[in-house]
């Protein structure tokens, strides 16, 4: 849903954990646009729990991000803030504002110590749903350019916020 989210999900509905804490940097008062869709890389997090000898015996989904790709890594999400995502045919349309780093309640509710700092790099990235639409399992998703102007809204955070777990 354009300006909202996924239809159900708990930050379209502004009751996510994070939902009123997140203000933006571009509009006061507003919240951070960046929460209301995230994206993370299937290969990216095999690769990333591979490297760091974390077995994961659970699906992706217990990550807690709202779309799961294939075919783009998680250097390639990363590459790609500022950019403009379109999934399927349907002209849906996101911007990628920033890392969507994991936390410590994701790491605790699926038992896995260490898990923040394997998936620093790649736990997704946090999107604005700039057009809404239907997406579908399968749909082809295609990052171009931002020519729209927009500005990358990553929301007020603590200085220590983007510093991985082991270089706090």
């Amino acid at each position: 849903i354009q300006g909202c989210g996924l239809e159900g999900d708990r930050y379209a509905q502004r009751i996510g954990t994070y939902s009123v804490l997140r203000g933006s940097i571009h509009q006061p008062g507003e919240q951070e646009p960046g929460r209301q869709l995230t994206l993370i890389s299937r290969e990216g997090v095999e690769a990333a729990f591979q490297k760091s000898g974390i077995e994961w015996n659970k699906s992706i989904g217990d990550l807690r991000r709202n779309v799961i790709v294939k075919g783009i890594s998680a250097n390639e999400l990363l590459q790609a803030i500022g950019s403009i995502v379109q999934i399927g045919e349907s002209g849906v349309k996101l911007l990628i504002h920033r890392n969507c780093v994991p936390c410590m309640y994701n790491e605790r509710k699926n038992e896995t110590p260490g898990l923040m700092e394997a998936l620093w790099d790649a736990g997704g990235v946090s999107c604005e749903v700039l057009v809404g639409g239907q997406i579908s399992i399968g749909d082809a998703i295609t990052i171009h350019p931002n020519t729209e102007g927009r500005l990358i809204d990553a929301g007020h955070r603590s200085k220590g916020f983007f510093t991985r777990p082991s270089q706090r």
